[in-house]
C-alpha cells in the first residue's frame, strides 16, 4: 500500500468506527446480552446445532437413536418446533433471525402458529435468541408468555472500521451477529457462550447453492482490499472476524491470543469464498468440529 492509500484507509476507518459507536449509542446499546444471560446448559458438553437443510431428515434419526441429546446441548432454529421430535430432543437453545419472525409478512399465520407451539411445548429451560433490531416493536414476551423460555437479544448493527476494533467488539458480543444465515448466528452465539466443540447438522443447503452459483459464474480476478481482510460489512468479513476474535473465549486460565492475519490476496479470496462453510481455517483444527456434510475448506 502506498502512503496515500494508507491515509485514505485510516480516515475511512476512523469515520466508520466513530459512526458505528454513534449509531449503537442511539439505536442499540453496548450490553453483551448473550454473555449476561449465560448458557442454559453446560459448555463442556459441547453443542449440536440443527440446521434446516434437507439432510436433517437423515441426521436427526441417527442422533436420536444414539441418544445424543442426553450427552450434548442442542440448538434448534426457525420452525423446528413444529417437528414431532422437538420434545424428544428438547433443545436448550433456539434462534430466530429472519425478519419474518418480528415483522408483518405473508408468513404471519405460520409464524403465529410457531409461537403458539413453542409456548405450549416447552416444559424445560430454553433460551430464545432474537435480533435486537425490531422496528415494529414486536412483543416477544406477549407472543411467548411461557416462563421457561428466556428471550435474549443479539446485536445486529454492522461494524465497518478498524479490524482490531471489530475483533474486540466480537469478543464482547457487540459485533453484528447478522451474518446472513441463522446457522451462522447459532455458531456465533455458541462461541460467545464458551462452547469449545460445535457440531453442525443439516447446514449444507445454503453452502451447496453458493457453490453451484460459483461454478456457474465466470472467474473473477481477486484483488485485495485496502486492508488485508475481506470487505468490511461482508459476510466473509463478519464471519472471519467473529471466529478470530472468539478463538479463546471461555477458556479459563489462558491469556489473550491473536491469530495471524491473512498474508496474501490468494488466501484472502479463499477465506471470502469459504466463509459460509467455515468461520476460520484454524478454528476447525482447535475449536470447531463440524459434521453433517460440511467439509472444512482448508
Amino acid at each position: 500500500m502506498t502512503a496515500s492509500e494508507k491515509l485514505i484507509a485510516f480516515i475511512r476507518n476512523t469515520f466508520d468506527t466513530a459512526l458505528y459507536f454513534a449509531v449503537m449509542a442511539v439505536k442499540e446499546n453496548f450490553r453483551n446480552y448473550i454473555r449476561r444471560a449465560g448458557p442454559t446448559g453446560d459448555p463442556s458438553r459441547g453443542m449440536v446445532i440443527l440446521g434446516n437443510g434437507p439432510s436433517l431428515a437423515e441426521d436427526l434419526p441417527r442422533l436420536i437413536a444414539r441418544r445424543e441429546y442426553e450427552a450434548r446441548d442442542f440448538m434448534a432454529v426457525n420452525f423446528f418446533a413444529e417437528d414431532d421430535r422437538f420434545e424428544v430432543v428438547r433443545p436448550g437453545y433456539y434462534v430466530l433471525s429472519d425478519p419474518m419472525f418480528f415483522r408483518d409478512s405473508e408468513c404471519r399465520d405460520r409464524v403465529a402458529a410457531l409461537y403458539r407451539t413453542l409456548d405450549s411445548k416447552v416444559t424445560w429451560p430454553m433460551t430464545l435468541y432474537v435480533q435486537f433490531y425490531n422496528p415494529e416493536k414486536f412483543d416477544y414476551r406477549a407472543a411467548l408468555p411461557n416462563p421457561r423460555i428466556r428471550i435474549v437479544r443479539f446485536h445486529t448493527q454492522v461494524y465497518r472500521g478498524f479490524g482490531s476494533v471489530g475483533f474486540w467488539l466480537f469478543r464482547h458480543g457487540l459485533g453484528s451477529a447478522n451474518f446472513g444465515t441463522v446457522v451462522q448466528v447459532g455458531e456465533y452465539v455458541a462461541l460467545l457462550l464458551g462452547y469449545r466443540q460445535i457440531e453442525l447438522y443439516a447446514g449444507g443447503s445454503y453452502v451447496a447453492r453458493r457453490a453451484m452459483r460459483r461454478r456457474c459464474e465466470p472467474p473473477v480476478p481477486c484483488r485485495p482490499p485496502l486492508l488485508r481482510y475481506p470487505s468490511p460489512g461482508s459476510a466473509a468479513h463478519l464471519h472471519e472476524g467473529a471466529a478470530r476474535a472468539l478463538y479463546d473465549v471461555g477458556i479459563p486460565g489462558r491469556g489473550r491470543r491473536t491469530l495471524p492475519r491473512a498474508r496474501s490476496p490468494a488466501r484472502l479470496c479463499r477465506v471470502a469464498r469459504c466463509a459460509d462453510r467455515q468461520p476460520h481455517p484454524r478454528l476447525d483444527d482447535r475449536r470447531l468440529r463440524t459434521r453433517g456434510g460440511v467439509t472444512p475448506p482448508f
